[in-house]
């Protein structure tokens, strides 16, 4: 196939900036910071203190200061949606003849998309009569592969440069690519650099996703079309189960999942914002908006929360080429991404809504989209459908399971209303929605994350940036006509409603990690239109070339400066704080392999999920706190050298290395518990007594050596049997230095619990 295409034209030249309405603007954008500096409050409270004096100061500013800020905002982004102009976007392709293209060539098609299309309904039909099997996921993926290879060009596929120039709206300069490169590895240095404890804590449902991972590349869990934890279909945990075989079956191949699709998702975002727009510095400096962002770093460092969006906003920027360019393999596979991301974790579905309210404005206002893409959107629906393929059948079968989840957090659910009736101090419903969209619109400005996957007390967006957001906010409103506006409205709108608004505990990040796309993008068209346009305007002819180039560099200067700041104090925040649970993890995680851990506590089991995926591989035995020192004392036969699981647990913790109880309760919460060892314990001096086979002995009392570790408060380890090598404390002698780990941390000092722990 074909295209002949018109000479594409050139951008119309650059209007004529008067000092009226340049000052215009620098006013529109000192009011939007001198917004954002009554909505932090703090150093204009001290401002107005030492003129005004305190007593008049506070009584004026604390009850107004939001009511101020945001009639502030109001006016910036009014005056600055009126003054800026819009931003010119090439013309569509106008395709004036498609070639049908050889005899051969259709009929290899069609006979590639029947293929296609029956295996996947043998695929469904074998997956519902039999379950699934080895076969059924077979199918599957031939069904999705020959489907794609039936509308991939490949006649344009054997010209050289044909496959770029029909993915790229434009040559790509030097320029561009070299700023995308630096932009894309400055982001991954700030999402891989100390990987393993920067988040120190390690959320529950980061360890379910590694436990769920862990099952699959271990063999334990070969199911793809069945639902995993919290009701995620299982496809999205592969993902995070390829990243472990590939980068390690530990904390930093679990977290590397979240990297790679963090990284994915900026490239996607780039590429969409550039054939949204045909403007590459807008799409560098959006890109570079979200590189810096701290909640996008944040989930970019965990496994969960990430996973859906590469295959959302690759599945957009396709949508997107298929509508302007009438590209069928575009959108064919725009719908096997869709398929993909909407079985991620469940903020990604909004993706459905957000093309679904694209396609009507089109309807509404680009018809020609519509009208010349109905076989395109037709193959769209199509990959969509082939790539769900069983999963089809199997939730149309266990509904309950689909929308359990979103059930349990969504706002007008009984239990979820009741608990924010008592969390806002309301008695009615309208109160709740009042107060929840109140939070939701300013969570770019004040509001704070509410989950406990965080802790990270700031707004999402930095006081630097904010404010450009509101002001692409108004010129989008002012556009809203055009394409690349009424998406971005459309995102947000979407993003803000079904993950804020509509659900508990507003705003919760973990079900808004979209909103910092849209932020970014806001952000990005305000500083577009300052410094790419009318700043560029302002530069003498001769010098015309090198003013873009130097209005795109200085942004993305003034940016690599906000992004330290911020990366900065995200890292300050997130370094220390951890849960009980993960401490006693990562404790056991830099021991010997060969060690099992034994613990006599009822408040800190081990088998909780963070302690049991940060401990893997080493077995870890929660016994009785009725009476552990008769299991203990009663244990005689040796465990089987191949078990880690034995049937008396007490035989495991009596002969291997490591033995862990809880002491009594210090009156004083950090002083620190005085040795106490197992009732009858008798420290041995001497390794050479060490009985038969291999170090272990069957006399407990006679192998225990107890060394105090500053774990938690009332807690200490017992080494039993073998030695630890490096241990300058393995004699059971009470030492009071802090243990030496791996990264340098003192884990039991001075700690503080996250919210929610």
């Amino acid at each position: 196939m074909r295209l002949l295409l018109n000479r594409s034209p050139a951008p119309p030249p650059l209007p004529r900036v008067t000092w009226r309405r340049l000052a215009g603007i620098l006013l529109a954008l000192a009011l939007a910071y001198l917004a954002q500096a009554f909505y932090d409050g703090a150093g204009l409270r001290q401002l107005l203190a030492s003129t005004l004096g305190n007593a008049i100061s506070l009584a004026w500013f604390e009850p107004n200061r939001l009511r101020i800020g945001t009639a502030l905002y109001l006016l910036a982004l009014g005056l600055f949606a009126w003054l800026t102009p819009a931003i010119w976007t090439r013309p569509d392709q106008r395709v004036r003849r498609q070639a049908r293209g050889s005899l051969v060539n259709r009929v290899g098609r069609s006979l590639l998309l029947l293929a296609a299309l029956g295996s996947a309904a043998f695929g469904l039909q074998r997956f519902a009569w039999q379950g699934e099997d080895g076969s059924v996921q077979a199918i599957w993926l031939l069904s999705i592969l020959l489907f794609l290879a039936s509308q991939t060009p490949w006649q344009l596929l054997r010209r050289a440069g044909g496959a770029t120039r029909r993915i790229w709206p434009a040559r790509a300069t030097l320029f561009n690519l070299l700023i995308l490169v630096v932009i894309l590895s400055a982001a991954f240095w700030l999402r891989v650099n100390r990987l393993e404890i920067i988040p120190y804590d390690f959320h529950g449902d980061m360890a379910s996703y590694g436990i769920q991972g862990r099952e699959i590349i271990m063999g334990n869990q070969w199911r793809l079309f069945q639902e995993g934890w919290a009701n995620i279909p299982m496809i999205g945990y592969l993902p995070t189960a390829a990243a472990m075989a590939l980068f390690g079956n530990n904390l930093f191949g679990l977290n590397m999942s979240a990297v790679i699709a963090g990284m994915l998702s900026l490239l996607a975002f780039y590429l969409f914002i550039w054939r949204l727009f045909d403007s590459p510095r807008l799409a560098l400096l959006a890109t570079a908006l979200v590189a810096i962002n701290v909640p996008h770093i944040h989930f970019s460092r965990l496994a969960a929360y990430m996973d859906p969006w590469p295959f959302n906003l690759f599945a957009l920027f396709l949508l997107v080429d298929g509508l302007r360019a009438r590209r069928n393999f575009s959108l064919a596979l725009a719908g096997v991404l869709l398929s993909f991301g909407l079985q991620m974790y469940y903020s990604g579905h909004v993706v459905l809504f957000i093309i679904a309210g694209f396609l009507l404005f089109a309807l509404l206002f680009r018809r020609d989209w519509i009208k010349g893409n109905l076989i395109g959107l037709t193959l769209m629906a199509l990959g969509l459908l082939i790539g769900l393929g069983p999963s089809l059948i199997y939730f149309a079968r266990n509904q309950d399971a689909l929308v359990e989840r979103s059930r349990s957090v969504f706002l007008f659910y009984p239990a979820v209303m009741n608990h924010l009736m008592g969390k806002y101090g309301v008695t009615t419903p309208w109160a709740v929605f009042l107060e929840q969209t109140r939070l939701s619109l300013l969570m770019f400005h004040v509001s704070a994350d509410s989950s406990t996957q965080f802790g990270y007390r700031h707004p999402m967006f930095s006081s630097a940036i904010s404010p450009l957001i509101a002001l692409g906010f108004g010129y989008a409103l002012r556009r809203w006509r055009t394409p690349g506006a009424a998406l971005a409205l459309i995102f947000w709108v979407l993003n803000l409603f079904i993950g804020s608004i509509l659900t508990g505990d507003a705003p919760f990040w973990p079900r808004l990690v979209g909103m910092t796309f849209a932020g970014a993008w806001f952000a990005a068209l305000a500083l577009d239109r300052l410094l790419g346009h009318e700043g560029a305007a302002l530069v003498p002819q001769r010098w015309r070339r090198l003013g873009h180039v130097g209005y795109t560099l200085v942004p993305l200067l003034i940016l690599t400066l906000v992004g330290w700041q911020d990366w900065n104090l995200y890292r300050e925040t997130v370094k220390i704080a951890a849960r009980p649970q993960t401490l006693i993890g990562r404790y056991l995680r830099d021991l010997p392999t060969d060690i099992a851990a034994c613990d006599f506590a009822d408040e800190y089991a081990l088998q909780v999920r963070e302690t049991a995926f940060l401990a893997w591989p080493r077995p870890l035995i929660d016994l009785p706190t009725e009476a552990p020192n008769g299991l203990i004392e009663a244990a005689q036969a040796r465990p089987s050298s191949g078990s880690s699981t034995p049937t008396n647990p007490a035989t495991l913790c009596d002969h291997q290395p490591l033995a862990q109880r809880r002491a009594r309760r210090t009156p004083h919460p950090r002083r620190r518990p005085a040795l106490q060892q197992l009732p009858g314990a008798e420290r041995r001096t001497n390794a050479g007594n060490a009985g038969a086979a291999g170090g272990h002995t069957r006399d407990w009392r006679a192998a225990c050596r107890c060394r105090l570790s500053r774990l938690l408060p009332g807690w200490f380890i017992l080494h039993a049997g073998a030695d630890l090598p490096g241990r300058r404390d393995r004699l059971g002698v009470a030492d009071q230095r802090r243990p030496r780990h791996r990264d340098r941390r003192p884990v039991g000092a001075a700690h503080r619990p996250a919210a929610g722990s």
